[in-house]
């Protein structure tokens, strides 16, 4: 098997939440090509997901010394900083979201358990909504008691540049989350975060003005 398809046969293992067989592929692709950024890449978020944070730092650093601009390393969050990305990102939803959400818990845990693979949900899942599914309840009411989000910070992570994308990137997740109990469509969210994706330039502004599909 050439290096290539060891790379995605690695990536293939992680999808499916096999994180020590993804390791596998990933370091065989790293011995046949150590120049090449992927497989490094690839073994750090296996060994982070193995709990081998230390030798993860290591393979992400590697990767980013071969191709910054393609594998930087994950933004490094502490608890203060997530704290306050979380508060900025909630104080920037439109205010029927910030209703919706009165009185929900939001919790910030490193990844997401294991146990979802068996619900079908990717290992790289950024953030969940647990409780009452949001269709079984009026859009006019606020959630439910019981109900909770749930944003996965070590993925987080990896998709934000700094604490300004973090704080746009929680709100994002936040809002799809809760979105379809508010009326929004798949196609209206959609809309609304390439509008956020195209806005970033100009400055993060949340969707206030803009009226959800009922």
């Amino acid at each position: 098997m050439v290096e290539g398809d060891r790379e995605l046969e690695g990536w293939a293992c992680f999808d499916t939440w096999d994180f020590a067989g993804a390791l596998g592929h990933f370091e065989a692709a790293s011995a046949a090509d150590p120049g090449s950024p992927g497989p490094h890449y690839g073994r750090g978020r296996a060994l982070e997901r193995l709990g081998r944070e230390a030798e993860a730092r290591a393979a992400f650093l590697a990767a980013e010394d071969l191709d910054p601009e393609a594998y930087p390393r994950p933004l490094s969050l502490d608890y203060a900083t997530l704290d306050a990305a979380v508060e900025d990102a909630l104080a920037s939803l439109p205010e029927e979201v910030r209703a919706a959400l009165a009185n929900v818990p939001v919790f910030a845990e490193p990844f997401p358990d294991d146990s979802l693979a068996e619900e079908g949900l990717p290992p790289d899942l950024l953030g969940l909504y647990s409780g009452t599914p949001p269709s079984a309840v009026s859009h006019l009411d606020p959630l439910p008691e019981g109900s909770t989000i749930h944003l996965y910070t070590g993925n987080l992570a990896h998709e934000c540049a700094d604490e300004d994308d973090l704080v746009r990137q929680i709100a994002l997740t936040v809002f799809h989350e809760v979105g379809h109990h508010l009326g929004y469509d798949e196609d209206a969210m959609d809309r609304i975060e390439a509008a956020w994706e195209e806005e970033d330039e100009e400055g993060y502004e949340p969707p206030s003005a803009r009226s959800p599909s009922r």
